[in-house]
């Protein structure tokens, strides 16, 4: 006899400890565990959306489940519910996560890293990105519109920064940046000497959807998989983290 399933069951994935790192986009989802297994890691959530179902696609997951009463597992296509979640201590995945910028290992290659440095320009140039301090970016992210934070990115720093991408960049207190074909830099500032973008951007190893940020500390990858897309619901959850 098939058993009914219920409009609240959750989902649980497992995956791998090496695709750890194809879980950023997922960090700034409410209500989303993770827990870690002798050989492999598990998340798991009671909420589900569009948006959140899109995001757990491109998790490389190794079995997916529905997660039901009595924390029993059901694998995707079956109707039988064969499997448990295991016994672990699960955690909210940001807290998990405590994402960092890390600085960049910069290998000789194309041009000297110490010929590079970064000065004052001339020209005027619109900043299309900022760094902002989380307890700021929250507090605005609540009273934005939908519409507003539909046009911008966000990726939080373990150091209680976020870095914000996209036009118009909120009306707070901020760093300015200027984005430049994957390159970010602060606003009035520019790299000499005038290589191209794709040369800084080789330097650091960046992929054609991560982004090099270049400020005083140094050149940063950041791997596109950081940036999410900003919500109410993403400031939430940085809030309640912040809070712990």
């Amino acid at each position: 006899m098939a058993t009914s399933h219920s409009n609240t069951d959750g989902w649980a994935l497992r995956l791998s400890r090496s695709a750890a790192a194809q879980l950023a986009g997922l960090r700034l989802t409410p209500g989303v565990e993770i827990a870690e297994a002798e050989d492999a890691l598990w998340l798991r959530g009671r909420e589900r959306s569009e948006t959140l179902d899109r995001l757990l696609e491109m998790v490389p997951a190794e079995k997916r489940y529905a997660w039901l009463a009595n924390d029993r597992l059901r694998p995707t296509g079956s109707r039988l519910a064969s499997e448990s979640l295991p016994p672990a201590s699960w955690q909210p995945l940001l807290r998990w996560a405590a994402v960092r910028l890390p600085v960049a290992r910069l290998p000789g290659a194309v041009v000297s890293t110490a010929a590079l440095r970064l000065e004052r320009g001339f020209t005027p140039e619109v900043a299309n990105a900022s760094l902002v301090e989380q307890a700021i970016w929250t507090e605005w992210a609540f009273t934005a519109s939908a519409l507003r934070l539909a046009r911008l990115r966000v990726a939080a720093s373990s150091d209680g920064r976020c870095l914000v991408l996209g036009l118009p960049p909120p009306a707070i207190p901020s760093l300015p940046l200027v984005e430049r074909q994957g390159v970010i830099v602060p606003a009035g500032q520019v790299w000499r000497p005038r290589v191209t973008s794709k040369v800084i951007r080789r330097l650091v190893g960046a992929t054609d959807d991560d982004y090099v940020l270049w400020d005083v500390a140094g050149l940063r990858l950041l791997s596109a998989e950081l940036f999410v897309p900003a919500s109410r619901a993403g400031a939430r959850a940085l809030l309640e983290n912040q809070s712990r």
